[in-house]
């Protein structure tokens, strides 16, 4: 195990976790670069926990590749190109982290499956708030993800995800955006003051929506282009 007792300041990647099952603990201490390579990365790791970090200036904040199972929990990873990147990596555990004011996103979850993001916080990322894109069957509840260009979208083919108690709010275009993605379940969720509170897009099938509540957009819930098959039970959606 590893406890960061004083700042860092690196050029390129700063840490490479090299073994399974240890837990690194910054104790609140920032890791700075200075625009390039990775702050924390996971390669083929598994069990690995990664806590109290403050993780900024790096091509992307936190890295986690073909690594399953681990654990991120109340750090913060801000002014990156990307937050946090989830790539080819199943049932890791993301709670209370902040992941804002990145480039492009603040979590992504691609080619991922079965993961569980819970409380955190993902505002005022340039692009995307939370991206999911080819991840089916991850758990998204009670994160907070307001003032992006797109709130929480999930993408191609991204199936069988369930999104609950999330707010997504004062997001430039979409609240929450399905696109090409067919039976998530999305239940008291909040979207507000965007362009699209809710909206399914191209081939997205036999979702089901409950209880969610998006007004004050410019559309309520919409859904577009082949959109099938869809269940709309007890959503309120108006001005």
């Amino acid at each position: 195990n590893t406890n960061l007792s004083s700042d860092l300041i690196c050029s390129g990647t700063a840490l490479n976790v090299g073994s399974n099952g240890v837990t690194l603990d910054c104790q609140g201490h920032k890791i700075t670069g200075t625009g390039t390579g990775y702050g924390i990365s996971l390669a083929g790791k598994q069990n690995i926990i990664v806590k109290n970090c403050i993780i900024q200036n790096f091509s992307t904040g936190i890295y986690l590749v073909s690594s399953n199972s681990n654990t991120l929990i109340n750090n913060t990873v801000k002014s990156n190109n990307y937050g946090i990147n989830i790539y080819y990596s199943n049932g890791n555990t993301l709670t209370n982290n902040n992941a804002s004011s990145n480039g492009y996103y603040g979590i992504e979850l691609s080619s991922s499956n079965s993961n569980t993001l819970t409380s955190n916080i993902v505002n005022s990322n340039s692009n995307f708030g939370i991206y999911v894109t080819s991840s089916s069957s991850n758990t998204l509840t009670s994160n907070t993800v307001n003032s992006n260009n797109f709130g929480i979208f999930i993408q191609s083919f991204s199936d069988n995800n369930i999104l609950t108690s999330n707010t997504a709010n004062s997001n430039n275009n979409y609240g929450i955006s399905l696109y090409s993605s067919s039976s998530n379940t999305l239940t008291s969720n909040t979207a507000r003051v965007s362009t699209f509170g809710i909206y399914l897009d191209s081939y997205s099938n036999n979702n089901i929506l409950t209880s969610n509540t998006a007004y004050s957009n410019f559309y309520g819930i919409a859904l577009n282009s082949f959109s099938n098959n869809n269940a709309l039970t007890s959503n309120t959606a108006s001005s």
